[in-house]
């Protein structure tokens, strides 16, 4: 948990403001995030590789939101994007294309034609079967492009499913015995303006082996190839920078730097790293209401508003996130509620267009200790049990499918309905990977600087899904 995350008189606060403070102002499920966390991060990442002074593009994919995308601007942060809708929201944003990097895995011809037009700083070319159409269509508009190489590494880090790029099987990136072929038909186009060579090891790679070899092999093949005459002058290390999450590995940002920078210094060129989650994971939190609980089985299930429409990437990574009570626990009395500690639902406001209770409500929230062990007591009726300590939950989202969930097994006290819930560090592939399963609705974000927090990015609302719905057809039944 990082250290903008305190509990204070009971109140869960990041930087100075509660978070029950914000669900006072609108209903969950919300996206907060805390700009000094996210402040210090870059600094940290700027002072470990100081020596190299690299262009620093922060990955857009990990959080594409406009207002933070402007802090690390003003930080002097570039961007790498991978698609043309992220390139268009670039510029939009006020990013010169010369701050830009694109990274293809594979481009259709409209999208060459458009990038051709805006002219990001390089387009980093992942496979060979990508320079023919780049160069044919700068042969049609009469312009030239500048390229990188994406080298696949072949290094294998483990890691998530989904998340190892590096490894020889891989499709990301040109492998090693394709190099010659690559570049001998960068000798034959010539709209290609070759300027450089980049590599990607995967996600969340905590240790430093992996970052040695990367360094080393990336080196020496951009030595070779300037041997060969061609003029480069970047060479990208991409990313994979971890993050301090629950029951990973994790290592510090310094101690890569310090096994990178040897390897690279004394090389004539620019040297670009592409932070991403490193930058913001740790700076954001999703605050959840409690629906209720419910036992299965063996199982008992804590029933939340968010679930994997908000925050897939439990899911789909299969991964837990740290969760946190937003009001610390405090002993349970006897005559609280029924078993279980499920109360009643509040009474108020229902927004029918969602479903959901309005802002501002105000919703009962009983709290339980934080130091019990493990304790049921019968009650009168003899069928259920009054819980006094913590158990072991499934966190779950209101859905019907298996991949509902936000965290498993998961030791707490158990919640009542209205308690708040935050899931810790989803400040990367959170907000961004949300997604209208089933019509839900993407939730909004928040952006906290000290005791003050403000409204970035508004809720998705019902009328956002119908608008881009056709209500008539011509076809003929």
């Amino acid at each position: 948990m990082n250290r903008y995350l305190t509990y204070q008189e009971g109140e869960f606060l990041f930087e100075d403001v509660a978070l029950s403070e914000i669900a006072e102002e609108m209903y969950t499920p919300f996206y907060v995030y805390s700009k000094a966390a996210i402040l210090e991060k870059v600094e940290a990442f700027k002072q470990a590789f100081g020596d190299l002074k690299p262009m620093i593009a922060f990955n857009m994919k990990a959080l594409d939101t406009t207002l933070i995308l402007k802090i690390l601007k003003e930080r002097g942060c570039s961007l790498a994007v991978s698609n043309l809708s992220e390139l268009k929201r670039a510029i939009a944003i006020g990013f010169p294309p010369t701050s830009i990097i694109y990274n293809s895995c594979g481009l259709p011809d409209y999208a060459v034609r458009d990038l051709l037009k805006i002219k990001p700083l390089l387009i980093n070319i992942g496979s060979i079967f990508e320079l023919e159409p780049l160069n044919r269509i700068a042969t049609e508009l009469d312009t030239g492009v500048r390229i990188g190489l994406q080298i696949n590494p072949g290094i294998d880090v483990g890691g998530i499913p989904g998340s190892n790029f590096g490894a020889s099987n891989s499709r990301v990136g040109i492998q090693k015995n394709e190099i010659d072929i690559a570049l001998g038909l960068i000798a034959n186009y010539k709209q290609l303006n070759f300027v450089g060579i980049s590599a990607s090891l995967g996600c969340q790679v905590a240790t430093l082996a992996p970052w040695i070899k990367l360094s080393e092999d990336m080196a020496g093949i951009f030595k070779d190839m300037k041997g060969k005459g061609f003029n480069l002058e970047y060479l990208d290390l991409g990313g994979g920078f971890p993050v301090d999450y629950k029951d990973a590995d994790y290592l510090e940002i310094k101690k890569i730097a310090r096994n990178i920078i040897p390897h690279v210094k004394d090389i004539e060129c620019r040297v670009v790293l592409e932070p991403g989650r490193y930058f913001t994971a740790e700076s954001g939190v999703l605050v959840t209401t409690v629906l209720g609980v419910k036992e299965a089985g063996e199982k008992t299930y804590v029933i939340c508003d968010a679930g994997y429409t908000e925050f897939p990437r439990s899911a789909m990574y299969r991964i837990s996130h740290d969760i946190a009570p937003v009001k610390e626990p405090v002993l349970d009395k006897p005559d609280q509620g029924p078993a279980f500690g499920i109360s009643s639902p509040s009474e108020g406001p229902v927004d029918t267009a969602t479903g959901l209770h309005g802002p501002g409500e105000s919703l009962s929230r009983t709290e339980m200790p934080g130091d019990l062990t493990p304790v049921f007591e019968a009650t009168d009726q003899g069928d259920s049990a009054k819980m006094v300590g913590k158990v072991t939950v499934q966190i779950v989202g209101p859905g019907w499918d298996g991949l509902d969930y936000l965290a498993k097994d998961v030791e707490m006290h158990l919640p009542k309905r209205g308690d708040l819930l935050a899931i810790l560090n989803v400040g990367a592939y959170g907000r961004t990977m949300s997604n209208n399963y089933a019509s839900r609705l993407r939730p909004p974000e928040v952006l906290i600087e000290r005791d003050k927090f403000e409204l970035i990015r508004e809720r998705e609302m019902v009328d956002d899904l119908i608008g881009l719905d056709m209500e008539e057809s011509d076809i003929e039944a």
